[in-house]
């Protein structure tokens, strides 16, 4: 029957409805064979690298192995010891509330001990981002299930902070994890913003990696109460740690705040574009509040990646918008190009691997590419705020 139900050639020459499955099914073969071919390109490139991150943290010896986690080692222990951290200590970058915590995170001050806590929380934390993306990145064919769940551990970032012993993953995932929870569509409980605002300040930690998520945070509570916590935990939090220094904590404040100010001029953006972007930021997340929440946590993600100067290992930022990026990817070009260009920029591992003039190379074009990333996930906010509900 032509044109009709039946198999065959349709009136206008194009194939039946059988040709069209069996198009289909071979396209999909194709192009699962192509994906699990570039996984395992992926991997084969990121492996080495990784390797030698794991064991730059765990075993090596080396003066540069595990630096970060040493140094916050040093710093915890004068701290918890009553010596000035912020006159001694050079690479004293954190709040003091962050030095009570710290104590907790390492539980211990001895290195061999403090090495296999720092990778069990960190292994921790990216498998949680690996389930994240298997579940949330919406992909149906295994195959790209499989490179969906992949993308946390093939980005180059999430390793280039092991072996020195970074805390990059913990204020993002914290950040991220406070903000979901107080605007969640669910009655909030006393207990329920507590445990939100816990994490905010478990993220403020890091304030250069969190401070857009706390203003996220702020817009989406929509209410005192959860900010109330917030600074009642943080300011308890910060005089139980004063009394363990010989200072006041209005030095300490100062001494940390000086000491931050320095080390974030250098390459940084004005200060005055910097409070300007945040404060766009908060202005387009309040008229947008009622948006989807992943893409909201996304831009402050991207917004603290591109307002402060931040080291290569910090672009575990950009996740949230990859997320993003993946799910908008079957309908949406744009999304599609950007999601495989960062992915494969991200990849590639850095030094010793591939030469500094290289990554240098890498990390200019990157730094583009996060802004059009955060420019498309925009987009997709403001297109689905325009799309009226059905």
């Amino acid at each position: 029957m032509i044109g009709g139900d039946g198999e065959g050639p349709t009136l206008d020459g194009s194939d039946g409805p059988m040709a069209a499955r069996m198009s289909d099914s071979g396209g999909s073969r194709l192009s699962s064979l192509a994906l699990l071919m570039g996984i395992a390109l992926l991997i084969g490139v990121a492996a080495p690298f990784v390797q030698f991150e794991v064991e730059r943290l765990l075993f090596s010896m080396d003066a540069s192995a595990a630096v970060a986690l040493r140094f916050r080692l040093e710093e915890t222990a004068a701290w918890w010891g009553g010596r000035p951290v912020y006159a001694e200590h050079a690479h004293a970058v954190y709040p003091p509330h962050a030095y009570l915590l710290l104590r907790a995170l390492v539980v211990d001050t001895s290195m061999g001990v403090a090495r296999w806590a720092w990778a069990t929380q960190l292994a921790a934390l990216v498998g949680m981002a690996c389930l994240l993306f298997a579940r949330w990145g919406q992909q149906e064919d295994p195959m790209r299930r499989l490179f969906t769940a992949m993308v946390p551990l093939l980005v180059g970032a999430t390793w280039q902070g092991v072996g020195s012993g970074q805390l990059h993953y913990l204020p993002m995932a914290a950040g991220a994890g406070a903000v979901w929870l107080v605007a969640g569509r669910d009655r909030m409980s006393l207990g329920r913003d507590a445990e939100a605002a816990a994490l905010m300040v478990l993220a403020l930690m890091k304030p250069s990696s969190s401070l857009p998520l706390l203003i996220l945070f702020g817009v989406l509570a929509g209410r005192g109460r959860p900010l109330a916590l917030v600074a009642g935990i943080l300011g308890l939090s910060t005089l139980m740690a004063a009394g363990l220094q010989p200072d006041s904590v209005f030095a300490l404040i100062s001494d940390y705040l000086g000491r931050a100010s320095t080390e974030s001029t250098h390459g940084a953006l004005p200060l005055g574009v910097t409070l300007g972007l945040l404060a766009l930021f908060g202005v387009w997340a309040t008229l947008r509040r009622s948006s989807d929440r992943l893409a909201l946590v996304a831009v402050a993600c991207v917004v603290a990646r591109l307002a402060v100067v931040h080291p290569p290992h910090d672009d575990v930022l950009m996740l949230p918008a990859l997320l993003v990026l993946l799910q908008a990817a079957p309908k949406h070009r744009a999304a599609r190009v950007l999601l495989v260009l960062s992915v494969l920029l991200m990849a590639l591992p850095g030094p010793p691997v591939l030469s500094e003039a290289l990554m240098d190379t890498v990390r200019r074009a990157l730094s583009w590419v996060y802004i059009a990333d955060g420019a498309v996930v925009v987009w997709l906010v403001e297109r689905r705020s325009a799309t009226p509900a059905p």
